[in-house]
């Protein structure tokens, strides 16, 4: 995983967050079952880091609804984010973490995919932190195989990544 620290001196342990998860749009290649293992997971490593965690699914939102009934292009991210903005004050979050689906391929017999990390400070709305990692599966395995040790991966490179940033 490749990542970037903006803010230096920056510590997520005592805090709360909200994970604004994108990788829904992909639900089709990565399978619901792994994308609900990985916000189960996320929230899990959180907790075990003192760190109170809401993931917050880009489907189930307005903004989500109205990109898969339209279909189009562009996806509404900022959207995505401003529908829950009265809560995030309402709570006190302090970061939100953006989940993006960046990159997908399929390449023989695999699929490779990026995902995209971007840590914003709410009280700002200004990006902390951010990072790629990558994952990948073969594409004849039915999309719910190994759905929890594919999601594992992706969580698992996000927390080394956070920690090598001594944010925890």
């Amino acid at each position: 995983m490749a990542s970037e620290l903006i803010q230096e001196d920056l510590k997520l342990t005592g805090t709360n967050i909200v994970a604004y998860n994108m990788l829904d749009i992909r639900a089709g290649e990565l399978s619901h079952q792994m994308l609900g293992s990985l916000n189960r997971q996320l929230i899990s490593e959180f907790e075990k880091r003192n760190v109170d965690a809401v993931v917050r699914e880009f489907r189930r939102s307005d903004a989500g609804t109205a990109y898969v009934v339209s279909g189009s292009g562009r996806i509404p991210l900022r959207e995505f984010v401003t529908q829950y903005a009265q809560n995030e004050q309402d709570t006190s979050v302090k970061y939100r973490l953006l989940i993006i689906p960046s990159h997908m391929t399929i390449s023989g017999a695999w699929r490779f995919f990026d995902v995209t990390w971007i840590l914003e400070e709410v009280s700002s709305d200004s990006t902390v932190w951010r990072g790629v990692s990558q994952g990948e599966h073969l594409v004849s395995w039915n999309i719910d195989e190994m759905y929890e040790a594919r999601a594992s991966q992706i969580v698992e490179s996000l927390f080394a990544e956070l920690e090598r940033s001594n944010m925890f």
